[in-house]
């Protein structure tokens, strides 16, 4: 149903990021692989990209299989702060991005993604890095643990 797991994006808000097919584009569909922008050392986020969902290409909400719903405003398609995220295995649980488990910076309660947050890697903490395919925690909570 879902594309293979090497094509789900990690999708954060606010970053920029380049097709892996076509530089030149900087919008992405399902099944691509992005590089930032302006800086692949920076490794945070910034809103702005238009996505292609996988299953409904005429919705640009999604990424790779994930269903993206907007809080603030359903009707403007784009991957922006303040998102509630509908996991693929799971609709109910509003906590992944491309099977990523984020915990709220402010509530870690509260499983949604937020704008301007900073995440450190499962496997290398010290590396602020929004992978695909990898693991992140949020920085309060790694901090904690």
């Amino acid at each position: 149903m879902y594309p293979h797991k090497t094509w789900r994006k990690t999708v954060v808000a606010r970053e920029h990021f380049y097709m892996f097919d076509n530089p030149q584009r900087k919008t992405g569909v399902a099944g691509e692989h992005f590089y930032m922008i302006d800086n692949p050392q920076r490794k945070t986020v910034v809103a702005s990209e238009h996505f292609y969902m996988f299953d409904n290409p005429q919705r640009k909400t999604g990424v790779a299989g994930e269903h993206f719903y907007m809080i603030d405003n359903p009707q403007r398609k784009t991957v922006v702060a303040s998102e509630h995220f509908y996991m693929i295995d799971n609709p109910q649980r509003k906590t992944v991005v491309a099977k990523e488990h984020f915990y709220m910076f402010e509530n870690p309660q509260r499983k949604t993604c937020v704008a301007g947050e900073h995440f450190y890697m499962f496997e290398n903490p010290q590396r602020k890095t929004c992978v695909a395919g990898e693991h992140f925690y949020m920085s309060d909570n790694a901090r904690k643990n």
